[in-house]
């Protein structure tokens, strides 16, 4: 498996040969948004080492340094905190917790997600803005999540679950 990630300026390749337990780690330096889709959507990538490196784009990668819309964002904890004034902190990040968990995004943006951002546009941030053949289950561990966390069978979530539903109607179902 290899992780494709955005570090300050440069974008850096970090990957696991096989029989080997140890990471090595590949600075790229600084390249386009376009190219590292071409690299996500390789089947092989040639570094400098010579080295064929096999790419899965759908196990596991971090996709957080593509989701710019969303990280770029300040805290939306005050967002959060106006739509639903008697909800705790920590529910609130109890269920931004599952989607940033169930997304594949690093704990830390998780307060960058509004209550109005679509949970289907935040999916598709992973894929460049569109709806993939096939992928890792965002949303499904998104729900079984929710499921688990806020003791709420899976069957109910689907019943208020369509293709524009936003966090904050998911936050007020699951909490209700």
């Amino acid at each position: 498996m290899a992780i494709l990630q955005k570090r300050r300026k440069s974008w850096v390749l970090t990957w696991s040969e096989p029989g080997c337990k140890s990471q090595r780690r590949k600075s790229l330096g600084s390249i386009s948004k376009g190219d590292a889709k071409t690299i996500l959507h390789a089947k092989e990538v040639e570094l400098k080492t010579g080295r064929n490196i096999l790419i899965h784009a759908t196990s596991g990668m971090y996709f957080e340094a593509f989701a710019t819309e969303y990280r770029g964002r300040k805290c939306a904890g005050k967002a959060w905190k106006k739509e639903f004034p008697n909800a705790s902190k920590e529910s609130i990040r109890e269920f931004l917790e599952c989607l940033v968990d169930g997304m594949c995004f690093s704990s830390k943006i998780k307060l960058k997600f509004h209550p109005n951002d679509q949970v289907l546009d935040i999916y598709r941030s992973l894929y460049f803005g569109r709806t993939p053949a096939g992928d890792n289950m965002e949303c499904e561990t998104f729900l079984e999540n929710l499921s688990a966390s806020f003791s709420i069978e899976h069957d109910e979530l689907l019943n208020f679950w369509h293709e524009e539903v936003t966090l904050g109607e998911l936050y007020k179902n699951v909490t209700a």
